[in-house]
């Protein structure tokens, strides 16, 4: 009995966003003003990159210099620090940029944007507690009241791999050194496949391998 080994439990699905709550989500900020446009693109980001939540805070912009910009929207990248301060450049779709710059125009009248950060509060950058109670609150307004940026993280790489990208390429954006969250991810789009397949969602962009 001594040398038996305990059973292996069975692999904890990462919590993932449905095929019918993303465009909820996305629907509650379409409008045009300034929050609307800021928090939209916060959300497309999120799921179109699987950006941390330090990451996107600390995310900058400065018009006149496209050198010290982490956004380049000719390109469609933007370029973040990771763990280990490794510059990562994060490849994203046409409607992120898209909404980029749509936030990028309604940011030219704000009262701060003079500032480098790219995402600006009514004080100033918007740190990241400031994101978090977005995301919160996005949520909340659409009935997903536990609704945090970890889980728009997660159900970007739930989606990697369904939309045909490779392992490497996910470990590597995402900035994973282990292989464990691959499995995590595994057995959540395992748990996805039990029911009749949903159709995948096409109107993030998401991109294939790099």
């Amino acid at each position: 009995m001594i040398r038996m080994r305990p059973p292996k439990l069975a692999e904890k699905p990462v919590p993932v966003l449905s095929d019918d709550q993303i465009p909820l989500l996305l629907a509650d900020c379409s409008g045009k003003d300034f929050r609307n446009r800021r928090d939209g693109a916060i959300i497309r980001l999120f799921l179109d990159t699987g950006i941390r939540l330090e990451g996107m805070s600390g995310l900058r912009y400065i018009a006149d210099d496209p050198e010290r910009s982490d956004v380049d929207l000719r390109s469609r990248v933007v370029r973040i620090t990771a763990k280990g301060r490794r510059e990562l450049d994060l490849p994203i779709g046409a409607k992120s940029a898209r909404d980029l710059d749509r936030y990028i125009r309604v940011r030219a009248a704000h009262s701060h944007a003079s500032e480098s950060w790219l995402r600006l509060g009514k004080k100033g950058r918007l740190a990241p507690s400031g994101v978090y109670q977005m995301i919160k609150d996005s949520g909340s307004a659409v009935g997903l009241p536990d609704l945090h940026p970890h889980q728009l993280r997660h159900t970007f790489s739930h989606d990697w791999p369904a939309n045909g990208g490779s392992e490497g390429g996910l470990m590597r954006l995402a900035g994973w050194k282990s292989r464990a969250m691959l499995t995590r991810c595994a057995a959540s789009a395992a748990d996805e496949r039990a029911p009749p397949p949903i159709p995948r969602r096409p109107f993030l962009n998401n991109r294939h391998s790099p």
